[in-house]
């Protein structure tokens, strides 16, 4: 998707807001940064991403208070999306450090991420950072240049998640103490839809008996090497992995 004359700023249009893949509408603050911050004007043209895996090329059209009308030039679908499903189920660390999980992996590809409540996670982050997180997940999938917008589950129990993972393909739980190091699990593992469900624990780790359990349901256990990591940096590294391993070289 080129033309002479875009830039490559993105923004996220809700997708009742495209119309018949004609003209779109930014709305809130999507319409407030792209006129009053960017300067945007009539004739103007940019990107826009529904987060339902689709991409516009658009040129502005209309700008009034609250709303940017623009007209569709070219659209294209599910650009820079991984192969295959990745659901990341992290234990809850302290907000910040849980705010970089979400920003780091919603760039590498993750198409779910479950915050994790373990033996030794953090108690409930509270009411508000359900909407913190989304806000940077939509930040990260715009920047990253992302078409699909990762979902945000709920808070989870280990013990429920595990109990319930029998619709994934491929179960892994990374703990310091395992002896199979990430790079057995090759690209061979891998296959073109497959959904995978990958656990990170906190500071400190699962306990003992978490791992057993997951590993007792059919989880590979594996190791990202032999120095203590924290827990947003295991998340980063192992999503990082797996989304280069199932990743086109072509792309």
């Amino acid at each position: 998707m080129k033309s002479p004359n875009h830039d490559d700023q993105y923004f996220y249009v809700m997708p009742e807001d495209v119309d018949n893949r004609q003209s779109v509408i930014l709305r809130g603050e999507e319409a407030f940064h792209c006129t009053k911050v960017l300067r945007k004007k009539a004739g103007d043209l940019f990107f826009a991403v529904d987060g339902s895996g689709n991409e516009y090329l658009v040129e502005l059209e209309e700008a009034h208070k609250d709303t940017v009308s623009c007209r569709i030039i070219d659209s294209k679908t599910r650009l820079r999306e991984l192969p295959m499903h990745i659901t990341l189920a992290q234990a809850l660390v302290k907000h910040d450090h849980f705010d970089l999980v979400v920003e780091k992996c919603t760039e590498l590809g993750v198409s779910t991420i479950i915050p994790l409540e373990t033996e030794r996670s953090l108690a409930d982050p509270g009411k508000n950072k359900s909407r913190r997180w989304q806000k940077i997940m939509m930040s990260s999938m715009k920047q990253s240049r992302r078409s699909v917008l990762p979902r945000l589950d709920n808070v989870t129990p280990l013990a429920e998640l595990v109990e319930k993972s029998n619709n994934y393909d491929v179960k892994i739980i990374f703990h310091e103490k395992s002896d199979r190091p990430v790079f057995d699990f090759t690209k061979s593992m891998i296959i073109t839809g497959t959904k995978m469900l990958v656990l990170v624990g906190p500071e400190g780790g699962f306990t003992e008996s978490e791992h057993r359990t997951a590993v007792s349901r059919d989880f590979i256990s594996l190791s990202l090497g032999q120095r203590r990591l924290r827990a947003e940096t295991a998340a980063i590294c192992a999503i990082g992995i797996f989304s280069n391993l199932c990743t086109p070289q072509n792309t």
